[in-house]
């Protein structure tokens, strides 16, 4: 009786610590509704309607944000089927999505705003990260992509391009051209102790961005469109000791 009493109270501990670790791995990432997971997507039918039915985020401009969601009701926004492309979350049942370049004058940049729960610490080291896929009908893929990370919230009352240098970018500021599932967006910042906004979005000026045409994937049916677009999940600020622990994994290496 001793012995099984024993191992009860080992896989007691056990069960406890293995709670405790894994609700402190979803403590550690500052961005409130980071994976969008917190949308109405019953409600869900169109583009733009982030504002209306995710909690936390919105548009930076007067271009409104989007949000998709498996199940919504309209097909323009579902998942894993929608009129951009077609993918699968990275994790959950939503993601949101971004239009970083458009050679069309109608279909402007889009960028993605969210207010942390608490300022960053003064001095502290932050890897800032996210999964990122190009949308399939896109027929541009572009670098320049970055977070702003701000001690005010950003609104720019118009519908134009944000162009200026992100706080935070890609080690290799790479076009992003990856349509076949998620690679990973990181990339590192030291806080001031006043920052508890960031921003997502294309922030590079025609000039200096990288702008590659890519071929629609095999068996997609439907016109190219012509933006770069992308879909993004699991936006994740988190807190380290060293700029080694911030990795993108294989996305370094991937050369498309």
């Amino acid at each position: 009786m001793k012995i099984k009493n024993l191992l009860r109270a080992v896989s007691s501990v056990t069960l406890i610590l293995t709670c405790t670790l894994g609700l402190n791995a979803q403590d550690d990432n500052l961005v409130p509704n980071g994976g969008f997971e917190d949308t109405n997507i019953k409600k869900l039918k169109s583009y733009g309607q982030m504002e209306e039915f995710c909690m936390d985020w919105f548009a930076a401009t007067e271009v409104p944000a989007d949000v998709f969601g498996e199940g919504a009701k309209g097909d323009k926004v579902g998942i894993p089927e929608n009129n951009y492309g077609t993918q699968d979350a990275a994790t959950g049942l939503c993601y949101a999505g971004f239009r970083a370049y458009s050679k069309d004058p109608k279909l402007k940049r889009s960028y993605l705003e969210v207010k942390l729960p608490n300022t960053l610490e003064k001095d502290v080291m932050y890897c800032v990260s996210f999964d990122i896929s190009l949308a399939d009908k896109s027929r541009y893929a572009v670098n320049e992509i970055g977070v702003i990370v701000n001690d005010r919230k950003i609104e720019q009352p118009n519908d134009g391009d944000m162009i200026q240098n992100a706080d935070v970018k890609q080690k290799t500021n790479k076009v992003f051209q990856y349509m076949e599932g998620w690679e990973k967006f990181c990339g590192t910042f030291v806080g001031t102790g006043q920052e508890e906004y960031i921003l997502i979005g294309g922030f590079g000026g025609r000039n200096n961005t990288e702008i590659e045409k890519v071929s629609r994937p095999s068996g997609m049916t439907g016109a190219q469109i012509n933006h770069a677009y992308y879909f993004i999940d699991n936006v994740s600020i988190v807190a380290i000791q060293a700029k080694s622990q911030c990795k993108c994994s294989k996305a370094d290496e991937r050369d498309m």
